[in-house]
């Protein structure tokens, strides 16, 4: 491939004049994966007056605006889902740091928990709705679960072996609190309901799993019960969902605490890991381990989704042996999406996008990526019935240093692409780490959000008819 890029370059470097020399060499910068020599072959010939380049170099990538809030810009392809010709972006700077997977939305405001506490953001206007408060005390580490329930906002906040932790009961829209009261320290908590769960941090009464009430009787202890060597908790289906260290899945009634089933132990060494949940179903890998290896490749490894309610396993999926190769994957009602990455993939290989039909685990569609979307760390996320990919990466067309949030939507159903935009984040951080990024669904939007520890940038898409 190499020497047939560099025959091709000589004959468009050799006819400056021959466009169908230049064009032949772009396209084959484009398949080799060699996307930043595209563009700048594209910049190329756009300076020398090329006007389907200067097409190309648009479509591929935003151009500069002021910082701050941003006005709208057009992209081409179809809507959110497919309802209308264009993309409309609005983007906006936010002056705090984001902790994004503690985020929960309703359809006016989006809920970030920051290391100055919680803030809300009004999803429309992409200002904040009020502001953070309640800062822990550093240098503890706080964890806030935050569950919207109705027209309210259900938080658990956190300090590992500290104050304690506070449950308050808030308004979405303004912050407000309507109830609060202090929960014992607490390592961990999930809410369903009115009911929150969480891992008491006292090690002398064996760390126990405690549910106290989010309702009328805020704060009341409902139930507690010691379970040794679980290590991750989920909510599925009013079920807790806990995934032991010994590779067992075992479920407790969440108003109750009983036990409603607990999957047999395995006479070999496992490993599960917990990929997702939601009403119905668990998604979990499963690892068999050899214990002559040296801990980094499985001997066997599987995706399991298993059936919240009885514990039993719908399907599964082989998966490669290399432990660190976690899935990434998002559940839709009728599908599972599943965001495929060779851990080893050299730079010209793509990604895979494969939809997988979630009442028997057989494939549905596949879409093979351009080698540039980092499929092991993109954010993944499915509302009704569109797939979205979004990344942040560094660098466009003469603008080496510029950040870049890309973002990708396909159709859930048959895996058609619907549209492909990107949008030039406006902060100047002195972070050297990634940001992290999060795709938010909303009614009729989507918002993705780059967060880094001192500020957050965050663009809204909108499906709009496309300019007269």
């Amino acid at each position: 491939m190499d020497s047939e890029l560099r025959r091709l370059e000589r004959a468009a470097r050799g006819a400056p004049d021959d466009r169908a020399a230049a064009w032949t060499f772009v396209r084959a910068l484009g398949r080799a994966g060699e996307r930043r020599r595209e563009l700048a072959e594209l910049c190329r010939l756009a300076r020398g007056g090329d006007v389907d380049a200067g097409h190309a170099i648009a479509a591929a990538s935003p151009w500069p605006r002021p910082h701050k809030v941003h006005g709208t810009r057009r992209a081409r392809r179809a809507g959110l889902r497919a309802a209308s010709d264009a993309i409309r972006i609005t983007s906006a700077a936010l002056p705090f740091g984001a902790r994004l997977p503690e985020l929960v939305a309703t359809d006016t405001t989006a809920v970030l928990a920051s290391e100055d506490g919680l803030a809300g953001l009004d999803t429309e206007r992409l200002v904040l709705r009020w502001p953070a408060d309640d800062p822990p005390r550093r240098p503890l580490e706080p964890r806030v679960t935050s569950y919207v329930r109705g027209a309210e906002l259900l938080c658990v906040a956190s300090e590992l072996l500290a104050r304690g932790a506070k449950l308050a009961v808030r308004s979405p829209e303004t912050g407000e609190r309507f109830e609060e009261t202090v929960l014992p320290p607490l390592e961990s908590a999930v809410a369903w309901g009115d009911v929150v769960i969480g891992r008491r941090a006292d090690p002398d009464a064996g760390r126990p799993l405690v549910a106290f009430d989010a309702g009328d009787a805020l704060g009341e202890v409902l139930w507690e019960r010691v379970l040794p060597g679980w290590a991750f908790q989920a909510m599925a289906g009013g079920r807790l969902i806990l995934v032991h260290r010994t590779g067992r899945l075992s479920a407790l009634d969440v108003a109750t605490g009983v036990s409603r089933w607990d999957s047999a132990r395995s006479p070999v060494e496992r490993r599960v890991s917990l990929l997702a949940a939601d009403e119905r179903d668990i998604l979990v890998v499963e690892s068999e381990l050899d214990p002559r290896g040296s801990g980094t490749v499985a001997r066997r490894r599987r995706m399991r989704l298993v059936d919240a309610d009885a514990g039993v396993d719908r399907w599964s999926l082989p998966l490669g042996p290399i432990l660190r190769d976690q899935p990434r994957v998002a559940m839709g009602a009728d599908r599972l999406v599943w965001l495929r990455d060779d851990p080893l993939r050299q730079p010209a290989q793509s990604p895979l996008l494969v939809g997988v039909d979630r009442d028997d685990g057989s494939e549905a569609w596949r879409v093979e990526l351009d080698p540039s979307v980092p499929g092991r760390s993109a954010a993944l996320a499915v509302s009704d019935d569109v797939v979205t990919i979004a990344w942040h990466r560094r660098g466009w067309p003469l603008r080496e240093t510029e950040a870049v949030l890309r973002i990708l939507g396909f159709d859930l159903a048959g895996g058609d692409a619907l549209f492909d935009v990107a949008e030039r984040i406006g902060l100047e951080v002195d972070e050297q780490e990634p940001p992290s990024v999060i795709v938010v669904p909303l009614e009729r939007a989507l918002l993705a959000l780059a967060a880094w520890p001192s500020a957050t940038w965050v663009a809204r898409l909108d499906a709009a008819a496309p300019e007269s």
